[in-house]
């Protein structure tokens, strides 16, 4: 039966009581639920300690924190009485109606409930129950022994997660960035080597401990809400959070009247402790994935961190006030609006007591107990959500800042130091003593064959480390082996490789501008439209390589060695070639423009259609080069050797040929010579040379 009808139907059959008793209960109730409306500025709390109320019909009346110690109320009718957080310390319940009876946090030390009919347990929640005497169908023994199961499950899995999360940690801190830039296996077992790769424990851990980090969370507070639905101390004067694992009883011990009446002084340290290992250790976890992860420098992996740790945070601070909403009252506040007025006078069996009550009310009860607490602001917007987003756009920002800024330390090169605001991001990273940017100084990132020993016919036992599309932007590599390594569209822009073994690499549209590559080993890679601008290549050694259109411009290649390269359609304008090695090197259709080539070796190279113009080729030997169709304008040949070059159709137009040795240049005619600017004594074919006096006169 619905218990609103059972109530009108308890309201109209009420008994008529003598005036005086009605008014004085009257007023005793309008005062205390004046008292309980205003928060404890008004009214007065209610005392009705020790008082005979045996059959009193108190239906739906609003007790809370009222005081009724040893009060008789055998036989009473408390159909949806509110009596939470009430003093019925060694009260007499016997045969009581309690349906629908709020007892919440209610002392009911000593008290007689047997034989009260529709008490439920739920409604004993967080109450003092030490000695008292329980209807038999409320079996909270029952539910004592199912929750310590479930606080033991929960402890269970409460550690697991946490060894996981400690695992996670100590694979992420201690594996080196090699190991992450080749993808090592995250066991280093020979029969797992190959299941599970960094790059994807990386990215698919992050994803797996918020998963059960979530679930636990959600698991959790379901046993918080079953905690809450007990008695804080039970019949036998045991308490609840002794019945369950010490990680787990911090709702209860904290939140519970009675439980936090007896904790221990350092309560508050034990209670932050349980909150950092249940909430917050997963969302750190998390958060050293992403920094460690910043190594690789993905835009996608870092902000799929970031977002899984904006949940994580925002879970973390959901979680603890979720489990306090479980033990506070289900009203907003202790002070709440009652249900229903109360509308007809009390029972007249109360009467003869209740006549000396105006004595009790003259002034506040004494030991009446602290003030309630006030019921929450609800104008009080959530922060968690904002919080957690905040944090998380931290992240996003700091990622951003990382890939696209500069280290701690600055970029001299650029022009930028320490204190620029390009390096906002890393120097933030820095307080904490970490430097995402990646350093492999001579390890191992390609896999050396067993018994290595560098020489050229074991490089095919090499197995090249697998690096495409990586923004490695700073990458501090000097020495180290990357032979075969598969870079195509690698971002590596200002990375640090000196001498470093790249040989028979592929750098296929690689991005190297400004990369430091001094003394590197790259022959026989492949450098296809790579960018190359501004690099330091002085001393490489690049033998055989190929840098079909790549680009150049301004590189410093001095000393280096590009015999046999293909250089075909690149861009060397106003790159530093001088004293480079360039024999038989495949420079067709190549724009050195502006060029240094000064003292460089070009014997037998290749620059037909080459654009030279204004380029520096002073004591440059270019014996046996075939120049057919090269743009040499302006160029200058002084001192260069030319014996058996292909000159046909190569424009000298204001070159400076002035002691150069073209003795033997095929294709060469007088016509080509005499807009030259400077031809004196240049060496020529004695036919060549009369020529040349007819035609030039004086240029000659």
């Amino acid at each position: 039966m619905d218990l609103e009808i059972i109530k009108a139907d308890k309201t109209a059959a009420r008994r008529t009581a003598p005036r005086s008793a009605k008014v004085d209960l009257e007023i005793i109730l309008e005062q205390h639920r004046e008292w309980v409306k205003s928060s404890g500025d008004t009214g007065r709390q209610a005392d009705l300690s020790r008082l005979n109320l045996e059959g009193a019909d108190l239906t739906d009346t609003n007790l809370r924190n009222a005081l009724l110690n040893e009060t008789v109320l055998k036989g009473a009718d408390l159909l949806l009485t509110d009596l939470q957080g009430a003093s019925l310390l060694q009260a007499n319940l016997e045969g009581t109606n309690l349906l629908g009876a709020r007892l919440r946090e209610a002392n009911l030390q000593g008290a007689v409930l047997e034989g009260a009919t529709g008490l439920m347990a739920a409604e004993l929640a967080g109450s003092n129950l030490t000695f008292a005497k329980l209807p038999a169908e409320v079996a909270t023994r029952d539910d004592l022994k199912s929750i310590s199961r479930r606080g033991r499950h929960a402890n269970w899995l409460v550690g697991a997660l946490l060894l996981l999360n400690a695992l996670a940690c100590w694979r992420v801190v201690t594996v080196s960035d090699a190991q992450i830039l080749r993808n090592a296996a995250l066991l280093p077992f020979p029969v797992l080597r190959n299941a599970v790769p960094l790059a994807q424990f990386f990215l698919l851990c992050p994803v797996v401990i918020g998963a059960l980090y979530l679930w636990l969370g959600v698991y959790l507070q379901r046993l918080w809400e079953a905690t809450a639905a007990l008695p804080a101390i039970f019949e036998n004067g045991r308490r609840l959070d002794e019945s369950l694992p010490w990680i787990v009883s911090w709702p209860a011990r904290n939140y519970f009247k009675w439980l936090r009446e007896r904790r221990s002084a350092l309560a508050g340290v034990e209670k932050a402790i349980c909150i950092i290992l249940l909430y917050w250790v997963a969302p750190a976890t998390m958060t050293v994935f992403w920094g460690r992860y910043l190594t690789l420098q993905d835009v996608r992996g870092t902000i799929l961190h970031a977002v899984l740790i904006a949940a994580a945070t925002t879970a973390a601070i959901h979680f603890p006030h979720s489990a306090a909403r479980a033990f506070r009252s289900d009203d907003s506040g202790l002070f709440s609006e009652p249900r229903a007025e109360l509308q007809q006078p009390a029972a007249a069996s109360a009467g003869e007591e209740l006549t000396e009550l105006p004595g009790l009310l003259t002034t506040p009860a004494i030991g009446a107990g602290a003030q309630p607490h006030r019921a929450p602001d609800k104008e009080t917007i959530p922060l968690r959500i904002p919080i957690g987003a905040g944090f998380g756009l931290l992240l996003c920002l700091l990622s951003i800042g990382t890939i696209g800024g500069v280290p701690h330390s600055g970029n001299p090169g650029r022009g930028i130091d320490s204190g620029s605001p390009w390096t906002w991001a890393a120097n933030a990273l820095w307080v904490f003593g970490y430097d995402p940017y990646a350093q492999v100084t001579e390890a191992e990132i390609s896999r050396k064959p067993a018994g290595w020993s560098g020489s050229e016919g074991e490089i095919s036992r090499v197995q090249g480390a697998s690096l495409n599309g990586f923004r490695l932007r700073y990458l501090q590599a000097y020495g180290a082996f990357l032979v075969k390594a598969r870079l195509r569209k690698a971002d590596l822009s200002y990375a640090y490789l000196s001498e470093a073994d790249l040989r028979q690499a592929n750098l296929r549209q690689a991005s190297l501008r400004s990369a430091a590559l001094d003394q590197a080993k790259l022959n026989g890679a492949m450098l296809q439209s790579s960018d190359l601008e501004k690099a330091n290549m002085i001393r490489a050694e690049l033998e055989k390589a190929d840098l079909s259109f790549a680009s150049l411009a301004g590189a410093l290649l001095l000393d280096a060695k590009l015999d046999n390269a293909v250089l075909y359609g690149a861009d060397l304008r106003n790159a530093w070639l001088e004293r480079a090695s360039l024999e038989q090197a495949d420079l067709r259709q190549a724009i050195l423009e502006g060029a240094n080539l000064k003292m460089s070796d070009l014997r037998g190279a290749y620059l037909s259609t080459a654009k030279m113009a204004g380029a520096r080729l002073e004591g440059s030997q270019l014996g046996s080069a075939i120049l057919m169709g090269a743009d040499l304008r302006h160029a200058d040949l002084s001192n260069s050797n030319f014996q058996a070059a292909v000159l046909s159709g190569a424009d000298l137009s204001g070159a400076n040929l002035q002691k150069a040795d073209l003795r033997g240049v095929v294709g060469l005619v007088a016509g080509q010579l005499c807009p030259a600017a400077n031809a004196r004594q240049a060496q020529l074919d004695e036919a060549l040379a009369a020529e040349v006096s007819a035609q030039c006169g004086a240029n000659r």
